[in-house]
């Protein structure tokens, strides 16, 4: 049974999908522009407050007037990699984004240019959102204001994580599945990864019938992780999930997936689904690294890039830094 979303909806002037909110327990896109915000459904569940200064390369995709609605993750000096749902309007990046309230040491940035992955179903609202990734560049490097921050690793190994092994997300999502306000303090929770066999068996049952259930919807590019009474949610799209290093500030954490969708949250039945990094880690470090066709980035009109195949790539510019600060497990490029 495929889950239903929602049509478009018209808020104060921008169009937003709403998620599918069944009382049983429908398909939500956790965060994103298409959520109306993410003010009117949940956040981490069962976390607890990040560590000051822990993970400097969370990164927090805020609307100009309602502010956040997505995570993500600074994996080069001017690239952040997100959820493909979460952009659709307008919006800047905030790094160092500890708190909803900007503080002396979060910067805010403007997008130069979005990068959607070809597969991504862009128009299809009745369906799980496959090949859930993006990247967005910025329109100056975060280098450029000598900021603090780490270039979180991205996993290459289709072997890793294994089942059960823990796993963290960090976000602002709602921290209870009844609450309508984004958690102000940078959360986190720990989960365990699930193989995608136990993940399409995932469903829920009614007078001997099966409701609703992952089933095929549950693809190679998306990886499972739940733990009982925890879980993303609403607000966390498009953030890290990652296995904790040991470095303070996060520069040996290595991500293995994004933040995707799911069945409620934190409920028993469905566990959190993720965009699986090492199934499209070719993808995104071919355009992280493509080289520089032009001079100057403040120059170029943000532009929405939907690619026509694997094999087109699209200029990026300002990639001098690439070599000393991007890092992608299996090797520096």
């Amino acid at each position: 049974m495929k889950p239903l979303l929602l049509q478009p909806l018209f808020v104060a002037g921008f169009f937003f999908r709403s998620s599918c909110a069944a009382d049983d327990g429908g398909l939500r896109l956790r965060g994103g522009q298409d959520d109306t915000m993410a003010r009117y459904g949940p956040r981490i569940i069962g976390g607890t407050a990040a560590p000051p200064g822990r993970y400097k390369h969370f990164v927090s995709l805020r609307h100009p007037f309602y502010g956040h609605f997505c995570g993500a993750s600074l994996v080069a000096a001017d690239t952040v990699l997100t959820a493909a749902h979460c952009v659709d309007g307008s919006y800047y990046v905030v790094v160092n984004s500890e708190e909803l309230s900007l503080t002396p040491d979060s910067h805010k940035f403007d997008v130069r240019k979005e990068i959607i992955h070809p597969n991504y179903p862009i128009d299809e609202f009745d369906a799980a959102p496959a090949h859930d990734y993006v990247l967005i560049f910025l329109n100056e490097t975060v280098t450029s204001r000598n900021l603090q921050v780490e270039y979180i690793k991205l996993n290459s190994n289709s072997d890793e994580p294994k089942q059960n092994d823990p796993v963290t997300v960090v976000g602002h999502g709602v921290n209870e599945y009844s609450s309508t306000e984004l958690s102000e303090t940078l959360m986190e929770v720990e989960l365990f990864v699930l193989s995608n066999e136990q993940c399409k068996e995932s469903k829920l049952e009614s007078g001997g019938q099966v409701v609703l259930s992952y089933g095929d919807d549950i693809t190679d590019e998306m990886i499972c992780a739940q733990d009982v009474g925890e879980d993303s949610c609403q607000g966390d799209s498009g953030g890290p999930l990652f296995v904790k290093g040991n470095d303070p500030g996060g520069a040996d954490d290595v991500q293995v997936g994004i933040v995707s969708w799911g069945y409620g949250c934190a409920d028993p039945n469905f566990p959190g689904v993720y965009s699986r990094i090492s199934e499209e880690y070719e993808w995104i470090a071919r355009q992280i690294c493509t080289p520089c066709l032009h001079s100057n980035p403040r120059s170029i009109t943000v532009e929405r890039v939907y690619q026509s195949g694997s094999t087109k790539l699209s200029p990026h510019c300002d990639r001098s830094t690439i070599h000393q600060s991007t890092k992608l497990v299996g090797g520096w490029i």
